[in-house]
């Protein structure tokens, strides 16, 4: 009998905690997945083009139907987004007043074309592939849990003490991370935003997981699942963000909100305890009073409202291809210092004016036309399965997170985003043809099990 090997759980399960860690991590699993692709020639695998999917009958061909009605249009959604960066680069070196040489301009946008569409493609292949031989998504779940269980330890300890051990065992946070008697966490990354936001995108595809895409038979798997959403939840509670709570908040409400007006006891006597928690926990109410104390001015209490103004200007006077990304600092240092501000010159924190500002109206067609394909993939799936509403989750959460942040701009965001994305589609299809194999059985024919008659003399038969 072949054993079966352990490549693959190891690698997607090693590929899962790096969305925990510093980008460093995905971009080493990315790279280790690509070796993987193009060893034996696995990547033609993974060729979503008419003439490269299985025939009609062959055991995957309703897999890989399924796979491509959900990837496919965010394939397309990522080039386009890609080509329209390459655009926007090109004519603000023709343009713009903030010129570089054209192979600084390049180098800029090969890191965007990189980031976002050779990171997509390479992980959404990988678990294409990976799924075609055998592997099922699920399966992460218990290695996964038991890794942030052990990092929740961490939160906690550097939550009390500020401990850092990324920078050392002697290492603690800094002052600027230090409120209210305890620390902002960051775990084993490096900025506290990203922390929260990559748990926030494991969350809700772990929610996914367990309320919308297991079916019965896997009710271990579920439990699992679920185990892993509470414990990114807590994580989340004692991290010290606040806007990600909303975020949370607000695309379970925009995805499930009839589903969720049934369960509204539950959602009582759950949110009684969130809000105790937060209660004992002090630090993330008190963050929140912040925003509405009135011996403090607007502007300090909600410095967005100064890079928003900044931003916008920056597109409104160049609308077509914005100050490009490799002339953004130079325009920064420009808008901020006419503005009379000659400190804190940060970005706008807010995806689409980031857009706006620095690739012009060029720029945002390609990241309205991402998007758009990923409602397009839910759209299909959900014709598909009745359902899709993990990569519903992930849209809502990405909308309302790039209304306060440049978060398709953050490295370690955007692989995580890529990794559960991919996870979510084939995870779908693993369903859908899971449930067309069982339908099939119990559609089969009960075979006539009569015994049969005695021929040995014919003639008593006649």
């Amino acid at each position: 009998m072949k054993k079966k090997s352990v490549a693959v759980p190891l690698m997607f399960t090693l590929a899962a905690i790096a969305t925990t860690l510093p980008v460093f991590a995905g971009y080493v699993m990315s790279f280790c997945l690509l070796i993987w692709l193009l060893t034996k020639g696995r990547w033609r695998l993974a060729l979503l083009g008419e003439s490269h999917l299985p025939p009609v009958g062959a055991p995957d061909h309703d897999l890989m139907r399924v796979i491509a009605a959900g990837i496919k249009p965010i394939h397309w959604g990522v080039l386009i987004l890609v080509l329209c960066h390459l655009a926007a680069a090109l004519l603000g070196y023709a343009w713009s007043p903030w010129v570089y040489p054209l192979g600084r301009t390049l180098s800029v946008w090969s890191h965007t074309a990189t980031k976002v569409g050779l990171l997509w493609y390479v992980v959404s292949a990988a678990t294409i592939v990976a799924v075609r031989l055998g592997w099922n998504p699920r399966r992460v779940a218990p290695y996964f849990l038991a890794w942030l269980v052990v990092q929740f330890c961490y939160c906690a300890l550097q939550h009390w003490t500020g401990v850092d051990w990324t920078h050392g065992w002697n290492a603690v946070l800094g002052s600027n991370r230090f409120a209210y008697g305890v620390y902002r966490v960051s775990g084993f990354m490096g900025h506290p935003l990203t922390f929260a936001y990559n748990h926030m995108v494991i969350l809700l595809a772990a929610c996914a997981l367990a309320w919308r895409l297991q079916q019965r038979p896997e009710v271990q798997d579920r439990k699992l699942w679920a185990a892993v959403a509470l414990v990114c939840l807590v994580t989340l509670l004692i991290s010290g963000s606040r806007f990600v709570l909303l975020v949370l908040l607000g695309a379970l409400l925009l995805c499930e909100g009839r589903r969720l007006s049934r369960l509204r006891y539950w959602l009582l006597g759950g949110s009684t305890l969130v809000a105790a928690l937060l209660w004992l926990e002090g630090s993330v109410l008190a963050r929140f009073s912040e925003l509405f104390s009135q011996t403090t001015p607007l502007l300090e209490r909600f410095p967005r409202l100064v890079f928003w103004r900044i931003h916008l200007q920056m597109f409104l006077d160049h609308p077509w291809f914005g100050v490009t990304m490799v002339g953004v600092d130079d325009a920064l240092s420009t808008y901020y210092t006419a503005a009379g501000y000659h400190d804190n010159m940060y970005t706008a924190h807010n995806l689409v004016l980031q857009y706006l500002a620095d690739t012009g109206i060029v720029g945002f067609i390609g990241l309205v036309a991402w998007f758009g394909g990923l409602l397009v993939a839910r759209h299909r799936l959900i014709s598909l399965l009745g359902r899709a509403q993990g990569i519903g989750y992930l849209a809502s959460s990405f909308f309302l997170c790039s209304l306060m942040q440049n978060n398709l701009r953050d490295s370690a965001y955007v692989y995580a985003l890529w990794y559960f994305l991919s996870l979510l589609v084939v995870q779908s299809a693993v369903i859908y043809t899971s449930t067309q194999a069982a339908e099939c059985d119990e559609r089969k024919p009960t075979k006539n099990l009569q015994p049969r008659a005695d021929t040995s003399n014919p003639a008593a038969h006649l």
